[in-house]
């Protein structure tokens, strides 16, 4: 078992993955359609990944035209 103990495969097993909720609230983002609209241009790369999640879990067609704005001024940094 790789080297866990015990006491490690219990906790491992007991411990929760976050959702996307919690994880825009430990970004302090709130759960609106405002926020999420304005957290597309955040710096992060995964606040903004969540930002464009949440949306669509919630069906929210309306931020369509705004993920796709988002995605498309999304840049992916090359290697030099």
């Amino acid at each position: 078992m790789l080297g866990f103990g015990f006491q490690d495969q219990v906790a491992a097993i007991n411990s929760k993955i976050p959702t996307v909720d919690e994880l825009l609230q430990r970004q302090r983002i709130e759960l609106n359609k405002t926020s999420l609209v304005s957290a597309l241009k955040n710096n992060s790369p995964e606040v903004r990944r969540l930002a464009a999640q949440k949306p669509a879990e919630l069906e929210a067609s309306d931020t369509i035209p705004d993920i796709i704005a988002a995605l498309r001024s999304e840049t992916v940094p090359r290697p030099e």
